[in-house]
């Protein structure tokens, strides 16, 4: 119910808010791209008259968090979207749904300025195959900014297609539809733009575990310090892996395959992936990394093999 009410409240923030400054319009041709993470939300919209909005919100556990919306005009070119912001709305604190719903509350817009809290990406490639749509950025894997994740990347979107898993626990990107799977049957590699393409595999990727290694982060929540574990693989396919690639389990042996190995190094024939925090994993017994030995692959474990119909 929470999640439905979050999803409500930005509804009503883009279609139904009166701003003091400027209204926004949506017309009855836009087009909707959606970007959802744990606590993360996002909506870019391509209005017809070449004007959009970029909403983005973070909501915490018991509600409220901070609000940006970016209002503008794009371009189309070659299969590429660039956006200019020329309007800001700023909402640093907001308390749920009912803040959305009260009819005397106004947003006011300022001129966008260009800041480390405001800036949002400007580029994006447009990527279509049949009626599915994606809007990807060319930005390093991690790369931030402060107006959103730049998750919506082709390292991103790779991860995707290659693990084939049915969920955005682990990426996301801007989509036209509000739930991602099947990646691997939405697109031809061929609709890949070629510079990217290599990303995308034609055959998947196994590593096994020869060391690992675990390092204490300086903190974490609640006073506990962070538990990252450091592997070491080894594949005979190194050549074709890249940096921010996603390695999962290839067994149904563990509740862990939700949670990859990210690699983050490759050099002298050996890859280095990093795992999430040990002590973040809160499904799992606390503390224990994966073991020496354990297979790992870019395709998951729960790949899926329904196709879109």
């Amino acid at each position: 119910m929470k999640k439905i009410n979050y999803i409500l409240a930005i509804f009503f923030l883009v279609t139904g808010c009166n701003f003091s400054n400027n209204q926004i319009e949506e017309g009855e041709n836009s087009r909707r791209f959606v970007f959802e993470r744990f606590q993360q939300y996002a909506i870019i919209r391509l209005n017809e008259d070449l004007s959009f909005t970029n909403t983005w919100t973070v909501h915490g556990s018991i509600g409220g968090g901070p609000l940006r919306v970016a209002l503008g005009e794009y371009r189309v070119e070659n299969e590429q979207i660039f956006f200019m912001p020329k309007r800001l709305i700023l909402e640093e604190y907001w308390c749920g749904f009912q803040f959305f719903l009260d009819s005397t509350r106004t947003f006011d817009t300022i001129d966008y300025f260009f800041c480390n809290s405001t800036k949002i990406h400007l580029h994006y490639w447009h990527i279509k195959s049949g009626n599915f749509e994606f809007l990807i950025s060319d930005t390093l894997s991690n790369e931030l900014d402060g107006f959103q994740p730049r998750h919506s990347n082709f390292i991103a979107f790779a991860n995707l297609y290659n693990a084939n898993i049915a969920d955005r626990i682990s990426e996301s990107v801007f989509s036209n539809i509000d739930t991602i799977a099947n990646v691997r049957y939405l697109i031809s590699r061929e609709n890949i733009p070629e510079k990217f393409r290599h990303l995308f595999l034609e055959e998947l990727i196994k590593a096994t575990i020869k060391s690992v290694e675990i390092i204490e982060k300086g903190w974490t929540w609640r006073g506990v310090r962070g538990l990252i574990p450091i592997y070491t693989l080894v594949s005979d396919r190194f050549d074709d892996a890249f940096i921010g690639m996603k390695l999962y389990l290839t067994e149904h042996t563990s509740e862990r395959f939700y949670y990859p190995v990210t690699i983050i190094d490759k050099k002298d024939g050996v890859l280095t992936g990093r795992g999430v925090d040990l002590n973040l994993e809160t499904d799992i017994k606390k503390g224990i990394p994966l073991s020496i030995g354990t297979i790992l692959s870019t395709e998951s474990v729960f790949s899926q093999d329904v196709r879109y119909r």
